[in-house]
């Protein structure tokens, strides 16, 4: 297992990129109520896909790592047993 910690740029670029897609998603909802005269859903599904796209965006890299981690872990293993 990996103990390594996480540098405070990466932590801080996840939560400002967290921010940035759910308040353009936010704002595209607030544009899209006043333009079809739907207040509130526009809002909320902005809000919605925002936090959803917010949380893929976040997840993905930390996937990636741990799928990468698991395979040497692995490879670390079988090498171990030799």
């Amino acid at each position: 297992m990996n103990t390594r910690a996480r540098p405070p740029v990466s932590v801080i670029s996840a939560g400002v990129q967290f921010a940035v897609c759910v308040l353009v998603s936010l704002w595209l909802g607030y544009q899209a109520d006043r333009r079809f005269d739907a207040t509130p859903w526009g809002t909320l599904a902005g809000m919605i896909i925002g936090m959803v796209a917010g949380t893929w965006s976040v997840l993905r890299p930390l996937w990636r790592e741990a799928e990468q981690n698991g395979e040497e872990g692995n490879r670390q293993d079988a090498k171990r047993r030799r």
